[in-house]
């Protein structure tokens, strides 16, 4: 039995990474500055887990238990059984407004909130489309989104999207970007030191996942072909030794430095990206799994890195589609690719970084993507749950 800690708002989080999600750490300060208190429920992890405002509590449960809600609401069948034992384990919930993030969380959120009336709301990070999951599995989702007072999402691609797969009526849609807060401009010189890049090299960074839907292997594998002044940096999301591949001989030409260590949270992003002149997010669908398929076609505003890139002034290389790249291009803060082969001739063309790019790449995150200017509507939508009778 855990009692959880009095709360205004309750935040169910089963992926646990608060710290290195840019956009949950913005919604929960975003929260504390309007006098809320939050819970943070979450699973222990190895990886830093750390409260991101003092008005807000985490409170770190064994995996299992996420696991075994999990197992039991593989189906709808088992949402009897998975709401008695979510009764058990979080005894005397007391707030007035529960969030789950993505399909667990939004699940149990409702199984906690209908017993006591309290409202629930979903933060929605992936979507799962019942064509690759199945029907079945898509049903206990369902449910759990009827009665919700609001859905976040990204933008009006992935809310029609989330919209039809989960149900949810399109007026009870909020829309704000995945992005952190406040622009954060960097010194220079603290990668070139870490990893001895000299000054005569421009620098292209690849960070977080190593997945084959990233096109890292490709990439890696252009750079042969990229001009002589231009290197790439690889930062992995774990640490190499999680990736074999990319500390074996995948090093062509001495031109791809891998960093040590593993990804930093979103506070300590700005020594990664100091010294660089682009940053590359690529995304291919590999239909290998429910996040890798139409998840990632329909990808929208939902890119942490392409707006953790802007946030620190890199201008971009990517292959996003829709809005997002049309705002790229006529903003002039990144290129859009339709293939990796278009690359090594598009760096011959790019320049160093200067405070001009840096600038715009700024300007673009400061009215377009930073969470403290579009949370307004997740704010009015929480204070509306929240301060009702």
């Amino acid at each position: 039995m855990i009692r959880l800690p009095p709360a205004a708002v309750t935040i169910l989080h089963p992926e646990g990474n608060v710290n290195f999600n840019a956009h949950l750490s913005a919604l929960v300060e975003l929260l504390g500055e309007q006098g809320y208190t939050i819970s943070i429920v979450a699973p222990l992890r190895r990886f830093t887990q750390q409260s991101p405002h003092s008005l807000a509590q985490l409170t770190l449960l064994p995996p299992a238990v996420f696991r075994a809600i999990s197992a039991l609401t593989l189906s709808p069948v088992g949402l009897g059984p998975a709401s008695a034992f979510c009764r058990l384990v979080f005894a005397k919930l007391q707030t007035r407004l529960v969030l789950g993030v993505d399909r667990l969380g939004v699940i149990m959120a409702a199984l906690l909130g209908a017993r006591r009336g309290i409202p629930h709301g979903m933060i929605s990070y992936e979507i799962f489309f019942a064509s690759e999951v199945g029907r079945r599995f898509k049903k206990s989702e369902i449910i759990a989104c009827r009665d919700v007072r609001f859905a976040l999402v990204q933008d009006q691609e992935r809310g029609q999207c989330l919209s039809a797969e989960n149900a949810i009526p399109a007026d009870r849609l909020v829309f704000m970007p995945v992005a952190g807060r406040g622009t954060r401009p960097r010194p220079r010189g603290k990668l070139r030191s870490i990893l001895g890049i000299p000054e005569t090299k421009k620098i292209a960074v690849h960070m977080g996942s190593t997945d084959s839907w990233t096109l890292l292997n490709e990439l890696i594998d252009s750079v042969p072909l990229w001009p002589d002044d231009w290197c790439l940096v690889v930062h992995s999301r774990y640490p190499v030794a999680n990736a074999p591949w990319l500390a074996s001989s995948r090093e062509p030409c001495g031109r791809v430095f891998l960093t040590p260590g593993s990804l930093p949270t979103h506070d300590d992003l700005g020594q990664l990206l100091c010294d660089a002149d682009v940053g590359i997010a690529l995304y291919r669908p590999t239909f290998e799994n429910a996040f890798t398929g139409l998840n990632l076609f329909h990808l929208g505003y939902s890119s942490g890195k392409l707006s953790a890139y802007l946030q620190h002034g890199v201008p971009v290389i990517t292959n996003v589609r829709g809005r997002l790249a049309e705002g790229l291009l006529l903003s002039r803060v990144g290129h859009v690719v339709s293939a990796v082969g278009e690359i090594p001739s598009l760096l011959g063309q790019t320049e160093r970084r200067d405070d001009e790019t840096t600038q715009r790449c700024l300007s673009f995150f400061a009215t377009e993507l930073d969470a403290s200017v579009k949370a307004g509507q997740f704010l009015r939508e929480v204070a509306r749950c929240v301060e009702s009778p």
